[in-house]
């Protein structure tokens, strides 16, 4: 990791900033008004189980990254 996002003060804004821009993903992509009248269910089955997987790799992958980050010496 550079020397830069070694610091918990640079650090946890980055992961936010990745954090917001994958919400903002899954919101545009499941959008409950437009959801039920623009796809049929198994599209959006399909959908919610795509965006939920997302989810879940970040939470793993941010974990990951945060362990790793922080067995390092700030």
């Amino acid at each position: 990791m550079s020397k830069y996002y070694n610091k918990d003060e640079y650090f946890v804004p980055f992961m936010e900033k990745i954090a917001n821009e994958i919400i903002n993903h899954v919101r545009q992509t499941i959008d409950i008004p437009t959801l039920f009248s623009s796809y049929n269910l198994i599209e959006i089955k399909n959908l919610c189980y795509q965006a939920k997987q997302l989810l879940l790799q970040w939470k793993i992958e941010y974990e990951n990254i945060s362990a790793g980050h922080s067995g390092s010496h700030l």
